[in-house]
């Protein structure tokens, strides 16, 4: 099972040459424009979102019959899609953090700390985007493509704004804390949410005939 596993990861990371020109021209983008603030949300979510349409790819041509006549349960085939989703999101967040040190944009300690705010945020924000999208996209698939678009935004924007918006927010319900306990809580939620989200996508694949 470990190596039909490493089968399917490998089999993703085969269908994201196909990706490389767009890839190209995003580290070019994120190199040469905009600071700290631009650059790794840019690289964060644009990874996560590559990661993710591995899941398109999979539905192509009857592919999900083809992948779930292979020894491997919907569970595992779920099971990998986190995994490869979530590998390829933090390869993008650690690029973007490599390119601001890279181009000298941290020079006191106020940057340094700006760095690490701005990314903990763009890594919560990360964890947020796969738990939602990868059962929606399951759900609704390429067919309803606007649905579930739309419908992975809304439930994303509330779920970041309830649960990880600070003190500025009223809707936040962090605020005035500590930065131990606020780390706590957030890692606690994420993980809370990661386990949600995968009973929820394995619940909907197990349901569907292909």
């Amino acid at each position: 099972m470990k190596n039909m596993l490493k089968g399917l990861f490998i089999k993703d990371l085969k269908f994201m040459k196909l990706q490389i020109p767009i890839l190209i021209i995003s580290i070019v983008c994120a190199v040469f424009i905009g600071g700290t603030t631009f650059v790794i949300p840019y690289m964060t979510i644009f990874s996560a979102i590559i990661g993710l349409s591995s899941i398109n790819y999979d539905e192509f041509d009857n592919g999900y019959a083809y992948l779930l006549s292979l020894p491997i349960t919907r569970e595992k085939y779920i099971f990998e899609k986190y995994l490869f989703s979530l590998s390829i999101g933090l390869a993008g967040w650690i690029l973007s953090i490599l390119i601001v040190l890279l181009r000298g944009e941290i020079l006191s300690e106020n940057d340094m700390l700006q760095l690490i705010d701005t990314g903990c945020i763009y890594i919560t924000i990360l964890f947020v985007i796969i738990s939602v999208m990868i059962p929606v996209e399951i759900k609704f698939g390429k067919e309803n493509k606007i649905i579930s678009i739309i419908l992975a935004s809304v439930i994303g924007a509330l779920i970041g704004f309830v649960v990880f918006a600070g003190g500025e927010y009223p809707g936040g319900i962090l605020p005035d804390m500590g930065i131990v306990a606020t780390i706590a809580i957030r890692v606690f939620s994420i993980c809370i949410m990661f386990a949600i989200s995968y009973r929820i996508s394995v619940s909907i694949i197990k349901k569907k005939d292909f």
